[in-house]
């Protein structure tokens, strides 16, 4: 088993989130954290070795509270930029990399006090080549998306309601019908329910299909993949509140058959998951963090689908 160093992100900053990219073009990856109660973006580069440097901070503005981050070149000059979901203020910030490590003046994007976003992703919603950027907002429940209309320029572009205090905590973009657009799935917390919409080319979106999770399972971090190697795009769903791990099988045409559960270990609280292929064998497996059980879970899928768990990483 590898053995762990642990990195100082600061005396009390609820580092959030980590994001994983490289941001200063020497081929090895950086991290990206937010850092919640110290209002700004962490960032520390990495090494040939795989150690990383003492972070350098970049403000999301006081009293911001960012939460999550994505990482695209969003104004074309083909480097890496950052984008942080800002929950208590309301905001999305936007720091444009220079390709060197270093970033410009935020730009902050407010969508009201009270929105709460809470999830942010990037994605060409309207086909136009220009990265775009989503989020779910909780205190608002809605799906706010921002559309590229000249590099390094977005605008507010369409929300799309999750329905009343459904609290909308996750969202994932993927083509789940095979056109060849990026459609939205998003996690509703306290609706117990997964709510899928399907894209139009200009970037607009329709309700295609909710489908409900059983009571009190609170789908809290979701994902996607083609788990069982047949073409379409599935879903993968954390449950915080009942330790368990759902994989929805898709048809390739918007639709989703019955969930596979499995259970993630006693008072785990299962709050965030993760896909990738971590054993290369081509078919994709899943990480689940277990904010009680302070560890990570590594399922390996299998090319039906199906999982093996592995001994979990103590965290």
């Amino acid at each position: 088993m590898a053995t762990e160093t642990s990195y100082s992100t600061g005396s009390g900053p609820h580092s959030y989130s980590v994001v994983v990219s490289d941001l200063n073009k020497d081929t090895f990856p950086d991290l990206i954290i937010a850092n919640s109660a110290h209002d700004n973006v962490g960032i520390s580069f990495g090494y040939e070795e795989g150690t990383f440097a003492d972070k350098i901070t970049y403000s999301t503005e006081i009293g911001s509270h960012p939460q999550y981050a994505t990482v695209g070149d969003f104004n074309g000059d083909r480097q890496m930029d950052i984008a942080i979901d800002n929950t208590l203020n309301g905001s999305l910030t936007v720091i444009y990399g220079y390709g060197n490590g270093t970033f410009t003046n935020a730009e902050v994007h407010s969508m009201g006090i009270g929105s709460r976003p809470y999830f942010a992703v990037t994605g060409d919603f309207n086909n136009d080549n220009r990265l775009d950027l989503a989020t779910v907002n909780e205190g608002t429940n809605i799906i706010g998306v921002f559309l590229s209309f000249a590099y390094a320029t977005f605008k507010i572009g369409s929300s799309y309601s999750t329905g009343a205090f459904s609290w909308a905590v996750s969202v994932v973009v993927a083509n789940f019908n095979n056109d060849h657009l990026l459609d939205f799935a998003v996690a509703n917390q306290d609706a117990d329910k997964v709510m899928v919409f399907l894209a139009y080319d200009n970037g607009s979106l329709r309700e295609q299909t909710t489908f409900s999770i059983l009571t009190s399972f609170h789908p809290y971090s979701i994902a996607a993949g083609d788990f069982n190697n047949d073409g379409a795009s599935d879903i993968a769903i954390a449950f915080a509140d009942a330790d368990k791990v759902g994989i929805c099988y898709g048809y390739g045409n918007g639709s989703f058959r019955e969930q596979f559960i499995f259970s993630t270990g006693n008072n785990a609280c299962s709050c965030f998951v993760a896909v990738g292929n971590f054993d290369n064998d081509s078919f994709l497996d899943v990480a689940v963090a277990n904010f009680y059980a302070s560890n990570v879970g590594i399922y390996i899928g299998s090319k039906n689908g199906t999982f093996i768990e592995q001994n979990a990483l103590l965290t």
